[in-house]
């Protein structure tokens, strides 16, 4: 095998890694999404149950402890997902061999752009 299909082999290696981890981080952050939404949710629900409870008002504390419960749990949740879905992000935007750029285009990192340009010239060179 050649050097430059070695380059070649590593290059293509390189890319697919980053695109796999940038579709894991992708995958990471939608789940998250998806979490908070159930807890929105779950605290939409609390709220009708808490507002029902308190327009009965028969003295009858279960259901308003019930929605209370609910609230905390929803709002938990809510917290818990919020500041995951921040460290996914932060760790997006840190992480030097990530493929997005700030505005959230694909960008290749320097190391294979430079074995891709290369590459390219050789091909040029190799055709002339």
């Amino acid at each position: 095998m050649s050097r430059l299909e070695n380059q070649e082999r590593a290059t293509q290696k390189a890319k697919n890694d980053l695109l796999e981890q940038l579709k894991a981080q992708e995958k990471l952050e939608e789940s998250q999404l998806l979490e908070q939404d159930t807890a929105r949710e779950l605290i939409s629900e609390a709220s009708k149950k808490l507002t029902e409870a308190l327009q009965q008002g028969q003295g009858n504390v279960q259901p308003v402890k019930v929605a209370q419960v609910m609230l905390f749990a929803g709002n938990e949740k809510l917290n818990a997902a919020a500041k995951q879905l921040a460290d996914i992000r932060l760790k997006k935007e840190k992480n030097p061999t990530s493929c997005t750029s700030k505005s959230g285009k694909y960008r290749m990192p320097k190391k294979v752009l430079r074995l891709y340009l290369h590459h390219q010239l050789y091909k040029k060179r190799k055709l002339h």
